[in-house]
């Protein structure tokens, strides 16, 4: 069975750090990518275990200012973003997704099989101070999946930065008899994605496939709402429409009844908050 995966991503990251310089302050204030086919997300999911004293508001502090500070100074194309689960299976959780314009930013840094480059290892070398610092403030083990944006519905593409919420939905299918995948994947690009943003106004949607990782080869959808206040117009905190929501999935019931006879498919989701 194939699984059609509504992505995500995160990273473990480490303590407290001080006043932050004025190169980070300006690093922060820069604007941020821009989403749109072609696009490599990154998604490390991580489980940690904090050194005595150290909190999860510190690890993420950690993370956004120190960690990603320096991975983006000697990783040049790399953009780093620290998450946490609002609702869905993931509630609280802390994530990292890893913004590259394109495969072949992320390419020079690492290969197929995950180990680095030359210009990998040698950006790495310079990350060390910092990943020691990590290494005393927390245990960590990990999972990650590259996913590529292979599909949008043209509009121009929103900017990724702080306060944005990022909807990662994994579901299972299984086609219908006579059905390719290739039909299956054009369905939800050419029709349900644009459906979608129609009646969910402020939401957009982008279609990925899993270059590497633990979701290799499978597909996936990411949904962004620019704020919390975007995304809660349509769901309560438990998952379920909001008046306003319900009249927009009332509007979409002709294409999923069409998306149910390609396909028997569930799905589940966390929504990701970018800090």
């Amino acid at each position: 069975m194939k699984k059609l995966v509504f992505v995500t991503v995160m990273i473990i990251l480490a303590a407290a750090c001080g006043p932050r310089q004025p190169a980070e302050q300006e690093a922060e204030q820069s604007p941020g990518p821009v989403l749109q086919t072609g696009n490599l997300l990154g998604h490390h999911v991580f489980t940690f275990e904090p050194a005595p004293g150290v909190t999860t508001d510190q690890l993420i502090d950690f993370g956004k200012n120190k960690y990603f500070f320096e991975a983006e100074k000697h990783f040049p194309g790399l953009k780093g973003y620290v998450l946490k689960g609002r609702t869905g299976e993931c509630v609280d959780c802390i994530s990292h997704l890893v913004f590259f314009e394109s495969t072949g930013i992320r390419d020079k840094y690492w290969k197929a099989d995950g180990s680095y480059t030359e210009v990998g290892e040698a950006a790495s070398e310079k990350m060390q101070p910092v990943m020691e610092e990590m290494s005393q403030l927390t245990e960590f083990t990990y999972y990650y999946t590259d996913w590529e944006i292979i599909g949008d519905t043209g509009a121009p593409g929103p900017v990724l930065q702080s306060g944005n919420v990022l909807g990662i939905h994994v579901a299972s299918y299984e086609l219908a008899p006579g059905v390719t995948e290739d039909e299956w994947i054009n369905f939800f690009k050419e029709k349900w994605h644009p459906e979608f943003e129609m009646h969910f106004e402020g939401a957009r949607v982008f279609l990925l496939r899993g270059l590497r990782g633990e979701y290799m080869d499978q597909m996936g959808t990411l949904f962004y709402f620019e704020s919390v206040e975007v995304r809660d117009k349509y769901w309560k905190e438990d998952g379920s429409y909001t008046e306003l929501g319900q009249a927009a999935f009332d509007k979409m019931q002709p294409i999923s009844e069409k998306a149910n006879e390609l396909a028997e498919w569930s799905s589940s989701y966390t929504d990701w908050m970018i800090l």
